[in-house]
């Protein structure tokens, strides 16, 4: 059967020997124990535990003949999992023998092993297969990668822009940063961060310029920032539309308890993405908290687009109320509060695509992953200018965007008007607020 080499395994080798199943509680700690492993080639589950140096290790401890995982994606075993380990050394992780079995083919080994005659297992190595390369003979795959690593880069300096926009005021001095535009210009960079060294890594290194532990961090952690920010945006647009109504203890309630809901599935993710980078050892399936945060970005792109619709009415009927600079800059959140809605909506899809592709094609799987990166990537750029602020010396220099021309010439420096919306509630919301 078809198996990939390990790129700093043992790529020579044929071995017979007796085998043994690993219990499904021996994975989680990649646990083999002497007395029943020794000599014979160790059946492991690929998708209950699958770091390679780590079974290498655990075999060489007790003196097994080799490895073999079933139930192993060939083409994630290529590109991914046969670098399962720091590849800033040339030297071989192992000596011992590792071979894999493909997901597909799994049942049929299983179905053979299962016989009363099967008593020995004889595996061999292949060629050598240089195998990270094969995603660069897909031109999608390839150039979707590109993309995420550039997009990234743009991403972090919008944030950069944006930051110094608040940061200072049009005289160069430094002024306090609102709570919400602070929470968003910190998670978006952290995002594109995370996404982008992961790019780079997936293109540039070869995927050898990090650990398999932050490897596996950063291909996922990136998301949950950005679905952080999506709640502090919601949060903002919520207090600005409400900001001129009664005080509601429902509404209230509401909005934390999505919160909340929202911090506790963040702290849930976090908390074992970490735990899987640090023991490389998966602790749950992870489809029920993506099927969660695919629910709460339907959701929260649904109360975008009508947050940002109400937005928009409201400013028609207080038009008079207001001044120039003041709706400019309210104008500018409606519109990124809707826009951010459809663009949620983008996320949605990519996500139900990947899911669709999941089990049926490695190439477009890939692709779509990318995808969502992308995804992410635009919609946290819409989050982050999405808040306009005051006047700063910084928008002189930026004539050749409308975030910046639509600042200048005046400092704005009215008081706010006591009309509905954020500049009503300076500590509620801030968006708005004079800094």
């Amino acid at each position: 059967m078809p198996s990939p080499n390990y790129r700093l395994g043992n790529n020579s080798f044929t071995v017979c020997a007796p085998f043994y199943v690993v219990p499904a509680d021996d994975h989680r700690h990649y646990t083999l124990q002497s007395s029943p492993a020794s000599n014979k080639i160790v059946l492991v589950d690929f998708k209950l535990a699958g770091a390679a140096n780590r079974w290498a290790d655990a075999c060489q401890a007790v003196s097994c003949a080799g490895v073999m995982f079933i139930n192993g994606a060939a083409n994630q075993m290529h590109s991914f999992y046969a670098y399962s380990f720091r590849l800033a050394s040339p030297t071989p992780f192992t000596n011992v023998p590792i071979v894999v079995i493909d997901l597909t083919q799994t049942p049929a080994f299983l179905s053979t092993i299962a016989s009363s005659r099967a008593a020995y297992l004889r595996i061999r190595s292949g060629d050598f297969n240089e195998a990270q390369f094969q995603d660069e003979n897909v031109p999608a795959i390839w150039w979707s990668k590109i993309l995420t690593l550039v997009l990234c880069l743009f991403s972090l300096l919008s944030c950069a822009i944006q930051l110094t926009r608040f940061l200072f005021d049009s005289d160069w001095r430094i002024r306090a940063i609102p709570l919400v535009p602070a929470i968003v210009l910190f998670l978006e960079p952290l995002a594109s961060i995370f996404r982008g060294l992961h790019a780079t890594n997936m293109t540039l290194l070869k995927m050898r310029g990090f650990s398999m532990g932050f490897t596996l961090y950063a291909q996922l952690a990136c998301m949950a920032f950005n679905y952080l920010s999506v709640g502090a945006v919601s949060y903002a647009a919520y207090e600005s539309l409400t900001a001129s109504e009664p005080p509601s203890f429902k509404r209230k309630l509401a909005m934390t308890i999505g919160l909340a809901f929202l911090g506790v599935l963040f702290i849930a993710d976090q908390a074992q993405m970490i735990i899987t980078a640090v023991t490389l050892t998966d602790l749950m399936d992870t489809t029920y908290l993506s099927l969660l945060y695919l629910l709460c970005d339907i959701a929260a792109s649904i109360v975008f687009v009508i947050f940002g619709g109400r937005l928009a009415k409201l400013l028609n009927s207080t038009a008079t109320k207001l001044s120039s600079g003041e709706r400019a800059r309210r104008e500018q959140f409606s519109q990124r509060v809707r826009l951010s809605g459809w663009m949620g909506f983008v996320v949605a899809l990519t996500l139900i695509l990947f899911a669709i592709f999941n089990s049926t094609s490695y190439d477009a799987l890939t692709t779509i992953y990318w995808m969502i990166q992308d995804a992410f990537t635009l919609a946290g750029l819409v989050h982050v200018w999405a808040f306009c602020p005051r006047y700063s010396a910084v928008d002189k220099y930026l004539t050749w965007s409308r975030f910046g021309s639509t600042q200048q010439g005046t400092t704005d420096n009215s008081k706010d008007a006591p009309i509905p919306g954020p500049s009503t509630s300076k500590q509620r919301t801030g968006f708005s607020s004079k800094v």
